[in-house]
């Protein structure tokens, strides 16, 4: 409902990219480097964020997104059942 992730490929693609600029066994001195140039990254992607920038998704993940806003904005507590049976069948197709 709040248009976050539903996986946590983002932080594995992140993770994998950080690891690669780092050699095996860096040093203190690298390492710290490394964290002060992807701070800086960061900072400038939030900064892009804040001043408008849109990130561009695949249509049909949008799509998705929606229809399971769909069925949990109908959610109740006594119909858990009926709830989890319809997002089965929404990932099935």
């Amino acid at each position: 409902m709040d248009c976050l992730p539903r996986t946590n490929n983002s932080v594995k693609a992140w993770h994998n990219a950080f690891s690669n600029i780092l050699n095996k066994h860096p040093l203190v001195y690298s390492l710290v480097d490394s964290f002060i140039n992807e701070q800086k990254k960061v900072e400038a992607d939030l900064l892009r964020l804040k001043t408008g920038f849109i990130h561009k998704r695949r249509p049909k993940y949008m799509v998705l997104d929606d229809r399971i806003k769909v069925i949990l904005s109908n959610y109740k507590k006594d119909k858990i059942e009926e709830t989890l049976r319809l997002l089965s069948f929404m990932m099935r197709y």
